[in-house]
């Protein structure tokens, strides 16, 4: 999973936060005993505190303004385990008449790259270029069509 580090100027342009938890417990402490405190401090039941040490990564809560994820993240390593705040993706809203909507465009060199057999066979081509090799391409001829003797009317 890619953990995106959260930075000052995403802080104050960023609302939504996610806390992260993927089962780490701080280095030299017992595990069972950092799993009864995570239990205390959130109230979980036996079969919950399973689930949550058993998955590979765990949202605790999403959505969130920073502080409060803060907070979270805090409650988790207090307990002894460890926790990561992620910012939350976008959620499309209308903007407001007049709003700048692309402020926070991500920049190529920025966007997330795809990791998959099939995204390594694709590129993106400029528009207007053509997809297919020359050889495969067919050519059709343009035709002029005389349409001189045509008028526009306005109906009445």
């Amino acid at each position: 999973m890619d953990d995106h580090m959260v930075t000052d100027d995403e802080r104050a342009r960023q609302k939504n936060f996610n806390v992260l938890f993927c089962g780490q417990i701080q280095r030299g402490l017992d595990r069972a005993a950092v799993r009864r405190r995570i239990a205390e401090v959130f109230k979980l039941a036996p079969d919950r505190l399973e689930r949550l040490f058993g998955a590979e990564a765990c949202y605790l809560k999403r959505n969130i303004d920073y502080a409060t994820a803060v907070k979270i993240q805090t409650l988790v390593e207090s307990a002894g385990a460890e926790a990561v705040i992620q910012l939350a993706e976008t959620v499309v809203t209308l903007a407001p008449a007049g709003a700048d909507v692309l402020a926070n465009r991500i920049d190529a060199e920025e966007a997330p790259q795809l990791d998959s057999p099939i995204s390594s066979q694709l590129d993106a081509q400029p528009t207007g270029s053509y997809l297919l090799p020359a050889e495969e391409r067919v050519c059709v001829e343009s035709v002029e069509i005389d349409t001189s003797h045509l008028t526009l009317q306005d109906p009445k």
